[in-house]
């Protein structure tokens, strides 16, 4: 990102300098939206945590761990009910994204796999990672009897 920063910058001086070469007085103003605002608003975040920012530095201390391991739990089981249905364009790494930011979480806060079960949050994980991985073998199944 700071490369990309440093590019855009580099092009805005060059234009600006290639203005004040010809003789023209240029009244420059900041951009209203820089191309990395948009790469960020794509980015995945978690109570305004960019979660691959947190993957970079899990030591970062966070204000409220443990609304940021809610909100976790939250997206990863939306994510994986959504990619279970057929009719929606699959996004597989978001899931893992989050399971990563959530196993990261849970070794520098160790006291929140408590909290992980006292919400409830273990069936339900344990249920959605059973119904993808029963999708899987089903999906292989049924490739290996069209090939048989």
């Amino acid at each position: 990102m700071a490369a990309s920063l440093s590019a855009q910058i580099a092009t805005m001086v060059s234009d600006l300098y290639r203005e004040q070469v010809k003789g023209r007085v240029v009244d420059w103003d900041v951009p209203e939206q820089a191309s990395s605002q948009q790469e960020m608003r794509n980015e995945p975040q978690v109570g305004g945590i960019y979660v691959r920012l947190f993957l970079k530095d899990p030591k970062f201390p966070l204000r409220n761990p443990k609304r940021f391991l809610e909100g976790l739990l939250d997206q990863y089981l939306t994510s994986v009910a959504a990619s279970q249905y057929d009719g929606q364009a699959i996004d597989t790494e978001l899931p893992l994204l989050l399971s990563a930011a959530t196993v990261s979480l849970l070794r520098m806060y160790p006291a929140l796999a408590d909290h992980v079960g006292y919400l409830g949050y273990v069936p339900k994980l344990v249920s959605a990672v059973a119904h993808g991985a029963s999708r899987e073998t089903i999906a292989s199944e049924t490739y290996v009897s069209e090939d048989g």
